[in-house]
């Protein structure tokens, strides 16, 4: 239905609701407002600012329903930083994204996989790029396809992909479709 998205006002087929406002939630409706100022709390203690605390890319999982995500945010100093969370639990801080891809995994639940059976185990992925990767793509089961990375901060990229069965590879291109990396992804 919505057209086009602009900060002041959304556009429906051609005409404009001018008194609509989109607000854009931090994080993204993974997270309640209670589980999400646990897991900002933690962040800004960390020394970040509170305000760029958000959401770069994550899903729920269906296994348990809890948020997986990568969140990003601002130091004082300007420093773009990264973590992983899962549900409320906070990864590691990364602020140098050095490896091509820098992988995060965890086993899933794909009920759409195997109609009519029990729900296939899968992995939800989720990955920072580093600035020089031009593209990313998933071999699975012999066959290579383009996964869409989006900017994260600071030049550095994201994607998730939510269904990756055991064995998939990523493999990570710079210019001239030179291979950076391949990461191989297996169920833990």
């Amino acid at each position: 239905m919505v057209g086009l998205l602009r900060p002041e006002r959304v556009i429906t087929h051609g005409r404009s609701a001018p008194n609509a406002t989109i607000t854009a939630s931090p994080h993204w409706g993974l997270y309640t407002p209670t589980s999400w100022n646990i897991v900002a709390t933690k962040f800004e203690q960390r020394g970040f600012t509170g305000a760029s605390i958000h959401v770069v890319t994550g899903t729920k999982l269906v296994s348990t329903g809890q948020p997986f995500a990568i969140l990003g945010a601002r130091s004082g100093s300007g420093r773009n930083c990264f973590a992983v969370a899962r549900g409320t639990a906070l990864g590691v801080t990364i602020c140098n994204v050095s490896k091509p891809l820098v992988v995060f995994a965890a086993r899933d639940l794909c009920a759409q996989c195997s109609p009519g059976r029990s729900p296939l185990k899968t992995l939800t992925i989720l990955s920072l790029v580093r600035r020089d990767v031009s593209s990313v793509t998933m071999i699975d089961r012999g066959h290579e396809f383009g996964v869409i990375i989006s900017p994260a901060g600071g030049g550095t990229y994201a994607f998730n992909s939510g269904t990756a069965l055991n064995h998939a590879v990523l493999r990570a291109r710079g210019k001239g479709a030179s291979i950076l990396a391949q990461v191989p992804v297996r169920l833990p």
